[in-house]
């Protein structure tokens, strides 16, 4: 099994950010004043608006140059040595101010209240800053999850400091909702480890567990932390990967936008070349084609040393949300590609989807595409059954020990059951299978074939599963792997494993939501190479039907 880190389900990221420690340290609380020393305690206002002003430098001129910062509230507390002193105040776009004659007395605190004067603004002119935004600082932080659009929580290193943590995982158990397992590991609202994404400075961290996708937050000491950022719902940046849909089939089952590149689009790289023989491809599941555009230009190129080049792209995908599509030949199924029937709500969808197409000016084109998906499964499950037995392995020689029961799931243990029978001439023939039908699927898809852009069909057979419906260890669950993915997955997911397995790029689309209140998406492919198009397309469709704002009914 090609590792992953379950990101289609993002309930838990936490963003560690590192700061020099200079930087630390001019944002920590200061230590205790001394007793006989005094203290000078006060409030920092806007003159204009007499809001606090949060963050303003406050400092003894002629002092031990001790600077504290003012909190959410603009309040402070500066230790001085007793006299007559006179403090400074400097925030940002504001004038200084210096108060002078504050007398401190030995043990006692003296209070001013300073207002600060906006700086006056010239006429405007062209200037270009660069910089680094602080997020070292609990004022930003609050400011961050207000503007977040998921639900967030979060520390910043002025909280930090105040605290005897040690480490990122301490730390974080002040965090609401959020706890420890395994001493180290942080879950959210008692989810296991398999649903936590770790990300540093938004790079996503691998786990050195080989066991499990968490990752041990105690590696992290507080000293070099600027920040911990913890999302505890569905992110707009949600990466996500696996063959066989795990991109689009979680987004239309949660009313999300799912996308799945042309192969080869995004690297892969460097811990490994491809995954399940190139089935494997990274995409991206989001609320809105703007945010999916916005992540596939921040990451769309190949990896030095990647074994495949995709097309190159005519322009940036920002760029074509700008220009609606050229006038497409859509081809279009409302059949399971064995020839089944799907449910009536996945018809519905299809259809929908097809008559908003035609509105928008494309021509659409009734076609069951004759593709032998039963050979092609289970081509798909010898390969995946040697990936997974290959993961196994891996793992076992990390712990040192086998597998148990307790390590893997069940459906896990019949994939290795089926790869322990599979030579290396059945596994060849098996890439062999899966090659012929992506150029099989390249010819209709093809400019010089019959003719189409794209091919319409539903995301998945049925309308979301219920919980437990593949769960393996039932008592009436399935024999072995084979009959696993050809004689439950396929009915529930028979159309968007081709799309991985010919590299070709595939959206799924959350156009149609059926009487139960519940999103059932529909799946379009193009050919490989036009994922610009493919967007385009989305964009369109999400003008016509908008979908953020639909959720399912409670």
């Amino acid at each position: 099994m090609k590792p992953t880190r379950l990101a289609s389900l993002p309930l838990l990221v936490a963003a560690v950010a590192l700061a020099p420690s200079a930087a630390s340290a001019q944002t920590a609380a200061p230590s205790a004043p001394a007793a006989s020393a005094g203290t000078i305690t006060g409030r920092v206002t806007d003159g204009t608006t007499h809001a606090p002003i949060a963050d303003a430098q406050v400092r003894v001129v002629g002092g031990d140059g001790t600077v504290v910062l003012s909190d959410l509230d603009g309040r402070f507390e500066l230790p001085a040595a007793p006299g007559v002193r006179t403090v400074r105040v400097f925030a940002g776009l504001h004038l200084p101010v210096r108060v002078e004659n504050v007398l401190v007395r030995r043990g006692r605190a003296a209070r001013i209240e300073v207002t600060l004067e906006s700086r006056e603004v010239g006429p405007a002119q062209e200037a270009i800053v660069a910089g680094r935004a602080d997020t070292g600082t609990a004022a930003t932080v609050l400011q961050q999850r207000r503007q977040s659009a998921s639900v967030s929580d979060g520390l910043s290193a002025q909280e930090i400091a105040r605290s005897p943590d040690t480490t990122a995982s301490d730390s974080l158990r002040r965090v609401v909702g959020v706890s420890l397992r395994d001493q180290n590991f942080v879950v959210v609202r008692g989810l296991g480890g398999r649903y936590v994404n770790a990300l540093l400075n938004g790079a996503p961290l691998p786990s050195p567990e080989p066991d499990r996708a968490a990752v041990p937050l105690d590696l992290f000491p507080t000293q070099v932390l600027e920040s911990l950022t913890i999302v505890k719902t569905f992110t707009p940046d949600a990466p996500g990967d696996f063959a066989g849909g795990s991109v689009r089939i979680p987004a239309s089952s949660c009313g999300l936008f799912g996308m799945k590149p042309t192969r080869a689009l995004l690297p892969d790289g460097p811990a490994s070349g491809e995954g399940w023989a190139g089935m494997a491809i990274d995409g991206f599941l989001t609320r809105s084609v703007r945010d999916t555009a916005a992540l596939l230009d921040a990451t769309v190129g190949p990896d030095l040393g990647a074994p495949y080049y995709a097309p190159a792209l005519p322009g940036t995908f920002a760029e074509a949300l700008a220009r609606p599509p050229r006038r497409l030949r859509i081809a279009v199924s409302t059949r399971s590609f064995t020839g089944a029937a799907i449910h009536a709500d996945c018809v519905a969808a299809v259809e929908h989807t097809a008559r908003l197409c035609e509105a928008l000016g494309h021509e659409l084109v009734p076609v069951d595409p004759s593709i032998d998906i039963v050979r092609f499964m289970h081509a798909w499950s010898s390969i995946v059954a040697c990936g997974t037995q290959l993961a196994v392995r891996s793992g076992q020689a990390a712990l040192g020990r086998p597998a148990t029961t307790d390590d893997t799931e069940r459906v896990t243990r019949l994939a290795c059951e089926l790869g322990a029978t599979i030579s290396g001439a059945d596994y060849l023939e098996s890439i062999d299978v899966v090659h012929a039908l992506g150029r099989e699927m390249a010819r209709f898809l093809s400019p010089t074939g019959p003719s189409y852009d794209m091919l319409l069909t539903a995301t998945l057979g049925e309308p979301p599963a219920e919980l437990g419906r593949f769960c393996s260890d039932r008592a009436d669950g399935w024999t072995d792997f084979l009959d696993y993915r050809l004689n439950h997955v396929l009915h529930y997911s028979p159309f968007t494993a081709l799309a991985n397995g010919t590299g070709q790029p595939a959206m799924s689309v959350p156009l149609w939501w059926n009487d139960d209140g519940l999103p059932v998406g529909t799946h379009l492919m193009a050919r490989a190479g036009d994922d610009l198009t493919l967007l385009q397309l989305a964009a369109q469709l999400e003008q016509a039907d908008p979908w953020f704002a639909r959720r399912p009914s409670l």
